[in-house]
């Protein structure tokens, strides 16, 4: 199911690019570019959905800069805001002539409540890493406890 909501997402964005490009050459296309980015934001969100929710998903990592952090998942939490954030705009994009002006208000909300919950996420992933990175070092001087990974498990 992961792969297939890949795929769609890569469709979706494929045609929301094109259209976009058509569009800016002075094509009539503004419906298919916003129906394209829109399946691709909703497809992205139900994975990001099935990432929070389904712990056998491949989740991403965040890559430490050199120096930085240690390498940690994306948190569920983060997937679950991401999710939320890119499905509404998703139906948005999809539903922009047809939905009336009180439901855009309430899916603008409700993507707004899923970007605070990226964020949120985002800071507890910052934190894990930072523990990891602690830990990392603690266990290289011989006195950490770690995972069968080395990191710890969320």
């Amino acid at each position: 199911m992961q792969k297939l909501l890949l795929v769609v997402m890569a469709v979706g964005l494929a045609v929301g690019v094109i259209s976009s490009l058509f569009l800016f050459f002075g094509l009539p296309v503004e419906r298919e570019a916003l129906i394209g980015m829109g399946v691709a934001a909703t497809a992205s969100g139900l994975e990001l959905f099935g990432q929070a929710l389904f712990p056998h998903w491949k989740r991403g990592w965040w890559k430490p800069s050199p120096g930085g952090t240690a390498t940690v998942r994306f948190g569920r939490l983060s997937s679950l805001g991401a999710s939320i954030f890119c499905t509404a705009l998703g139906v948005v994009s999809l539903g922009y002539d047809s939905l009336p002006e009180a439901a855009k208000v309430v899916i603008t909300a409700v993507a707004a409540t899923g970007f605070a919950l990226l964020v949120v996420g985002f800071n507890l992933d910052k934190r894990r890493a930072e523990a990891n990175k602690q830990n990392e070092e603690s266990s290289k001087k011989g006195s950490g406890l770690t995972t069968a990974e080395g990191h710890f498990s969320d």
